[in-house]
């Protein structure tokens, strides 16, 4: 925690000292016995990546959806270092799923940083649609009715969105298209495993040369979250040599993460997406709350899929029998806020640990497709 954020509470709790910022004390013990004055107003603003699938798997390379979220996660990153460092932490109410929501001293300011938060996102993505909103607000409305301020921008946001200012692409008839995307026009050229001087356009190589780097360390933040290191892989069945898989497919062929012995090849593809998330959010009642909530959803989220993936290839190793895996049996593409997107080898996407919805009980119902069942593939 902040040093400041103790001084105001030591400040509040004993009525000693003087509280940083050169806040007027005064001020400080009117709101701690629920006093808010009505003459005083703050700046609140939101910007949001909307349509966020759409940018990040318009193209199927597994490269380019993994640089796609990997790109929104760290641009949320520098937005909420810009707005720490501009006004400092505690103004931050939400900074996850491409989405940060922030306080100003006033509505000008929430203005700029939300303009220049937005250009970010434009200049380093090329074709994301961000939206982008802010007002001025009463203190005592955001602290006695924060359910309503938050509704009140989001309509706000919604009537940016509704906008539709968004960057535009044409491509002429004679112009080469992007090999990744298919429908930009080509900007330059890259080498691919089965084409050389691969036409591509400026948003798809942004996406993919972000993925290549971000192969391993996604990996390494799953095993990070799980409380392992790479050399205590062998405590759940895999080798700790070229433990990474640079591909999918099998190991010595294509250097993927299937087992050369696997009878098939078959992979599995999990997906998660919170469900109802902005209802959930929409009774939030409190600053307090929404903070809780926000921090709650994204370590949940992070924490649930690196237990899952842990034990269903710890599982999976030791129904085999046949040794150490020689890799990671998953790569990770999309890992940010309430969303999650894996692909795995069969046996390991088909564990009962994925079954994040209750005590780890197994699928049931119609809508479950299974994709072969551990011990007919390993």
């Amino acid at each position: 925690m902040p040093e400041e954020a103790v001084q105001i509470a030591r400040f509040l709790e004993e009525e000693k000292d003087s509280p940083p910022y050169n806040l007027d004390p005064e001020l400080l013990l009117l709101i701690r016995k629920g006093e808010f004055p009505d003459d005083i107003s703050v700046g609140l603003a939101q910007v949001a990546v909307q349509r966020i699938k759409r940018y990040v798997f318009e193209s199927p390379g597994l490269n380019e959806i993994r640089g796609a979220s990997t790109l929104l996660d760290d641009l949320t990153e520098q937005a909420e270092e810009l707005v720490f460092k501009e006004l400092g932490p505690e103004v931050i109410l939400r900074a996850v799923g491409s989405t940060i929501v922030f306080l100003a001293p006033d509505k000008d300011k929430a203005g700029e940083l939300a303009e220049r938060i937005q250009e970010g996102f434009y200049r380093a993505t090329g074709a994301a649609f961000v939206a982008a909103a802010w007002r001025e607000v009463r203190v005592k409305d955001l602290l006695e009715n924060y359910q309503r301020v938050m509704e009140e921008l989001q309509e706000a946001l919604e009537a940016d969105r509704a906008r539709g200012e968004i960057p535009l692409t044409e491509t002429l008839p004679f112009e080469a298209r992007c090999r990744f995307c298919r429908t930009r026009p080509a900007e330059g050229w890259t080498d691919l495993p089965d084409e050389l001087n691969a036409p591509v356009c400026r948003v798809c190589i942004t996406k993919r040369r972000l993925g290549v780097q971000e192969r391993s360390t996604k990996m390494e933040k799953i095993l990070e979250w799980a409380g392992l290191g790479k050399e205590e892989l062998p405590r759940i069945g895999v080798s700790h040599k070229d433990w990474f898989p640079t591909a999918i497919g099998r190991v010595t062929a294509e250097e993927g993460f299937i087992p050369d012995d696997a009878r098939r090849a078959l992979l599995a593809t999990i997906y998660g997406d919170g469900n109802n998330f902005g209802a959930v959010g929409q009774k939030i009642k409190s600053i307090a709350m929404g903070l809780q909530w926000t921090q709650r959803v994204k370590w949940v989220t992070r924490a649930a899929t690196a237990i899952a993936l842990v034990q269903a290839t710890k599982e999976t190793a030791d129904h085999r029998r046949k040794g150490p895996l020689p890799r990671l049996p998953f790569q990770v593409l999309a890992l940010g806020g309430d969303d999650l997107s894996i692909l795995a080898w069969a046996p390991v996407g088909d564990d009962r640990p994925f079954d994040l919805r209750g005590q780890g009980q197994p699928l049931e119902g119609d809508g479950v497709v299974r994709l072969g069942d551990g011990g007919d593939e390993s």
